[in-house]
């Protein structure tokens, strides 16, 4: 756990001191730096107007239209901004070090699809929601621990242990004891969350349906589509007022105005420093710039230093972006809007905390989310889902590829708070691969494959899975409905028929109990005598002595196998004039129709939990001219899903149906369906105030 604050780009000891202090020293270091650019005009702040999330979606989200984005700064820009706050050489070569990792080509221009973000960070009012719902299995931040159970710990840790106790290092390792011990007062409540991870931070987001926003998303909700952003919020020169504009105090969110982005999103700069999706890696076409400023290093250097300037690299750290309350010391570099700074994902510091984002996309963030922390991935045996992968999940990819997740979901909110969040959602397998060392192509192919696929943990061929907050109930026969509680679960296909090794064991158990008069063998029992083999007829004397000697079994006994699919000894005996109408698959002791297609519902214990009949024929499709679709029927509350798996030939997919009924009607809630239409509402503009106009398609 990296708890520790001498990381690269935070500030100097400097921001230990007492605020005021602090703001004696910040004013006296840009008076000396600008003694005219108090009179620079605010350009962004408490005039703009953010534009509401589209009905249905949290209250808590704003819009953000489709947008450019001017992403990093020039070597110039670096070399410039390091030696104008340097104070020095050492603290300019520091500087340029920190802020060659801003370097982009010239072509650095990003074009960012709508997405929506929060307002404001989240507040720890609203986390505590989140860590109440699921606590011990998420932890609460250090800074809610309650000072009296911090007391009673010290105390018996010292008497175990000596006195070198540390209140933080203990709470990382001891969170999930501390049930109790923890409050959020109303003097926090409404404060931006800190002592929050990476990981933390994206498991709230999975609970909440949403994610965290990536880099470029960032960037646009905070500077918008100006082709030259400015250095500041205000413009390009500092402000000796840096403390009356930015805050830098720990502070209620949406309480600092004038830290409003061009979209009107609240406490982006001097809150909390906000986790991205983003880990660290270098802009497009920087190579050229920092080839440029190498060159302006080796110039900068005084005779006889032979520093070295590193190339940005990707090192596994991950983005934060904002600046924080502790960010005062250093605020004429950390304030700037295309500051960027990276921490291990383990990070957990008393001003690390985010907000959220969310594509237009029902459901997604919320299986994404659900797939990373909760999905039992062995049930799918080796095969993927078609969502992203890691790498689109940190570069961004994702936001711009295809997938054929379809879903429906809605929040609970109290006070623009997210209370739960609901969900169904249809996810299928990307490719069956090659099943049983098989490559299917047609509907036969897989038909014949699903019926002998019957072993422990592998019965059928997984197709799709199933995530919901809700319960369900799918269609056993005409007239038979099975409820499915709330969870995620793999479906697989399986064709009528009897498995290989189940006919197997019949034919062979069969001609046991036929020779033993129907009674089975038991352990240690003479074999039977084979079929026109007569007891007393003669052979190899010694043989027939070892074999009286030793316990007797079957060489392949089939009883297992009846025993596993729980087939009786009396249909055993009669087949195959009467054949098994049921068998039981594994894990669960699941009872399933021997001659019908089904699907079979496999939850996150491993279990083989329900069946469901399938009646519409298997077929092939084309990705593009067949895309996957979800069906709501209001009236009976069903969904229907039609997608599938690829096929091993390029382009082509298996198209399933898989339908299921929510138990509580649809229509006593509000979904957000792939057919809502999304409607942009313009934000109420009161006297003075900005709306800022989206861009034109």
């Amino acid at each position: 756990m990296t708890n520790a604050r001498s990381m690269e780009g935070r500030a100097h000891e400097s921001s230990r001191l007492s605020p005021a202090v602090l703001a004696v020293l910040a004013t006296t270091f840009a008076s000396a730096l600008h003694t005219t650019a108090t009179s620079q005009a605010i350009e962004y702040g408490e005039s703009r107007k953010a534009i509401p999330s589209p009905t249905g979606y949290p209250t808590n989200l704003v819009y953000i239209p489709k947008t450019p984005v001017k992403m990093g700064i020039s070597a110039s820009d670096v070399l410039d901004t390091a030696k104008e706050f340097g104070r020095g050489y050492e603290l300019t070569k520091k500087y340029t070090k920190i802020l060659v990792r801003e370097l982009a080509g010239k072509n650095s221009t990003v074009l960012v699809d709508e997405f929506l973000i929060g307002r404001f960070e989240i507040t720890n009012a609203e986390y505590e929601v989140f860590v109440k719902q699921n606590h011990p299995n998420v932890r609460f931040p250090f800074s809610w621990w309650k000072p009296a159970s911090i007391d009673k710990c010290r105390e018996k840790y010292v008497k175990e242990f000596g006195s070198n106790f540390k209140p933080q290092e203990y709470w990382s390792q001891n969170w999930r004891d501390l049930t109790t011990d923890w409050e959020v007062t109303d003097k926090i409540k409404n404060q931006a969350v800190g002592y929050v991870s990476l990981d933390d931070a994206k498991r709230y987001c999975a609970w909440a349906g949403v994610r965290l926003p990536f880099e470029v998303e960032w960037q646009a909700a905070l500077q918008g589509p100006t082709k030259k952003p400015t250095r500041y919020l205000w413009g390009d020169k500092w402000e000796n007022n840096c403390q009356g504009i930015l805050g830098f105090q720990k502070r209620d969110v949406g309480k600092w105005p004038k830290t409003r982005s061009y979209y009107g999103v609240d406490d982006m700069i001097g809150g909390v420093w906000e986790y991205t999706a983003s880990p660290l890696a270098p802009f497009d076409g920087m190579e050229s710039e920092f080839r440029t400023l190498e060159k302006q290093w080796k110039r900068l250097l005084e005779k006889g230093d032979r520093d070295v300037l590193g190339m940005p690299i990707a090192d596994g750290r991950f983005l934060v972006r904002g600046a924080s309350f502790t960010s005062f010391g250093e605020a004429p570099i950390t304030s700037r809007l295309t500051q960027r700074y990276a921490v291990p994902a383990d990070a957990t510091i008393e001003d690390f905390g985010f907000r959220i984002a969310k594509s237009l996309r029902p459901a997604f963030a919320g299986t994404v989310g659900r797939a990373t922390f909760d999905l039992n991935s062995d049930n799918l045996g080796g095969l993927e889902l078609d969502l992203p992968d890691r790498v689109s999940q940190r570069d961004g990819s994702m936001l711009t590829k295809d997938f054929e997740q379809r879903g429906i979901e809605r929040w609970n909110m109290k006070d623009d708070h997210i209370q739960a969040y609901h969900m169904v959602s249809f996810v299928p397998v990307l490719s069956l691969g090659e099943i049983e060392k098989s490559k299917p192509k047609s509907a036969k192919d897989l038909e014949k494959i699903t019926i002998d696929r019957s072993a422990i943990g592998a019965v059928g061929a997984p197709i799709a899975v199933v995530f919901s907050t809700e319960a369900l109930s799918i269609q056993q026969g005409i007239n038979k409905e099975t409820q499915l509680p709330p969870g995620n679960y793999t479906v697989s296909f399986r064709s009528g028929g009897l498995p290989r090794d189940l006919l197997v064991a019949l034919n062979e158990g069969r001609d046991i109990l036929k020779r033993t008069k129907g009674v089975r063998p038991k352990a240690g029992d003479a074999a039977p005598a084979e079929d026109g083999k007569k007891d007393g007829d003669k052979g190899d004397k010694k043989a027939d002595k070892k074999k009286e000697e030793a316990p007797q079994e079957p060489a392949n006994d089939p009883f297992p196998v009846l025993d596993r699919f729980g087939v009786s000894d009396e249909i055993t005996a009669k087949f195959p004039k009467d054949k098994p109408k049921t068998f039981l698959i594994q894990p669960g002791n699941l009872e399933i129709p021997a001659e019908q297609d089904v699907l079979l519902w496999r939850n996150d214990a491993g279990n083989y939990f329900a069946w469901s009949e399938y009646r519409p024929s298997v077929r092939v499709a084309s990705v593009s001219q067949s895309p996957a679709k979800l069906i709501i029927d209001e009236a009976k509350s069903t969904l229907t899903y039609r997608g599938g798996p690829q096929t091993s030939r390029r382009g082509q997919r298996f198209e399933f149906q898989i339908e299921v009924k929510l138990v509580e009607p649809f229509g006593q809630n509000t979904w957000v369906t792939p057919d809502t239409k999304i409607e942009i509402r313009d934000p109420e503009v009161g006297p003075g105030e900005i709306q800022p106009k989206p861009v034109k398609k």
